[in-house]
């Protein structure tokens, strides 16, 4: 018999393997089952979702849950930015271990206090081991990881290195050895990092991917050793799953995850969609009136997490969208989204009000060789910015055809102003974001 920090693993990933293909009702069932011990908790112990569910109907165990669901208000960031500590549960029932601490800006560009449980944590960790069984992952393979570290305990040139994976596959199984280097290192030095390691498992931001394999494709490096690469914290466009087997000749695996709400959805590894982890998050797409989407449809992301009861997230927005799927046709029966479309802030205000994503920019900064990073940055209702890193600068033929070709990618001919920088930083989280807009989303 394996220890209890493993067979605790071993036992919860048997049911993952099961709940994946239950039927939808019975998952509905079990997931409304546990929802009824978060909203009792919350209605109990936590002072902002007290006010909020009784004023919305709530009265305990009396309230039908599949009818009063719909009605409970979305949450806002704004909320739960000024609720402060009524966002917080006073006490914990037993079992869910110490409380952790940590803040996040998200996709919104506010930040906000966290509060997670050790038993969050915990199925956390099992959807990301389930996602790399799902893949096939060889544990005893060396993995590495160049990612956000606010410790500073990966700098170049060393990085970090740990004999195992740790987690819930270092917990379950001999693994590999783990080395991780802080993201902001420079591309060259990070590709002279990765080398030296030759890992089989290499997991950062898609930003940071796609600079990598640049760099390796226009300096002819080569990483036979690389099986497949990781990425979460950012949308993978189409464009990066390209590169990547072009340079490397690897799969793009993705987790949808969220600081405030743990991980939303794994790539499915026999077809093109994400699979929702229900069973560690409740998951809803609605539109704008907040009504439930259907197949094909995008809309808003709202999170339940289901066993965070440190800080209860109920029908929280947390700025971002998603398409809807259908069933899918590898037999898991769980829910699916189609894409992750973006943030809220990626999204553009054209002239007749609508907000609209940009349709795949990437393809089209490809075509310049001189172009090395982007950003574009919508900075009122008539003004684009394109924030450019270049080996040379483009000449005045160049600026207008890519002025042109954005046109349409963009879904209008917006006047663009060209800056040239040396660099366009990360924000504080460590990710990157190709498209901003600071024109401010209506209340």
């Amino acid at each position: 018999m394996p220890p209890p920090p493993a067979a605790n693993v071993l036992a919860l990933q048997a049911q993952l393997q099961a709940s994946e293909r239950w039927p939808l009702p019975d998952l509905r069932r079990r997931q409304f089952a546990q929802l009824a011990l978060l909203l009792a908790h919350a209605d109990a112990e936590a002072p902002l979702q007290h006010g909020r569910l009784r004023a919305s109907g709530y009265r305990g165990a009396e309230t039908d849950l599949e009818t009063f669901w719909p009605h409970i208000p979305i949450l806002t960031r704004a909320e739960l930015q000024a609720a402060d500590d009524a966002a917080f549960a006073v006490r914990l029932p037993p079992g869910h271990g110490k409380i952790g601490g940590s803040a996040t800006s998200g996709s919104t560009g506010m930040p906000l206090r966290l509060r997670k449980t050790e038993l969050a944590q915990f199925m956390a960790d099992a959807q990301a081991l389930r996602l790399q069984s799902w893949h096939g992952l060889d544990f005893t393979a060396t993995l590495a990881g160049v990612q956000h570290d606010p410790s500073g305990n990966s700098a170049y040139p060393a990085g970090f290195s740990a004999p195992g994976w740790g987690g819930h596959a270092g917990a379950a199984f001999a693994t590999g050895s783990a080395h991780r280097l802080g993201v902001p290192t420079p591309v060259a030095e990070q590709a002279e990092w990765i080398a030296r390691i030759e890992p089989a498992y290499l997991v950062s931001f898609p930003s940071n991917l796609g600079g990598l394999a640049r760099h390796c494709r226009e300096h002819g490096l080569a990483w036979p050793w690389l099986r497949s690469v990781f990425t979460r914290g950012e949308v993978v466009d189409p464009a990066l799953r390209t590169l990547c087997r072009e340079v490397w000749n690897v799969p793009v695996v993705d987790c949808y995850s969220a600081e405030e709400a743990g991980v939303l959805a794994l790539q499915c590894p026999d077809a093109d969609c994400y699979h929702v982890a229900a069973e560690s998050v409740l998951l809803e797409v609605v539109d704008e009136a907040g009504r439930a989407c259907g197949p094909g449809e995008t809309g808003h992301v709202l999170v339940t997490p289901l066993h965070n009861f440190a800080m209860p997230l109920i029908r929280c927005a947390i700025g971002d969208y998603a398409e809807v799927g259908s069933p899918c046709a590898c037999g898991r029966t769980l829910p699916t989204l189609t894409r992750i479309l973006g943030r809220s802030r990626a999204r553009l205000l054209l002239p007749s009000g609508e907000r609209r994503f940009p349709y795949n920019p990437a393809r089209i900064f490809s075509r310049y060789p001189a172009i090395q990073q982007y950003q574009i940055v919508q900075r009122s209702p008539e003004l684009v910015e394109l924030r450019l890193v270049v080996r040379e600068r483009l000449g005045a033929g160049a600026e207008a055809d890519l002025t042109n070709v954005l046109a349409n990618a963009l879904g209008h001919a917006f006047p663009l102003r060209f800056v040239y920088v040396d660099s366009i930083p990360r924000g504080p989280d460590g990710k990157f974001h190709d498209i901003l807009c600071e024109v401010p989303e209506p209340d």
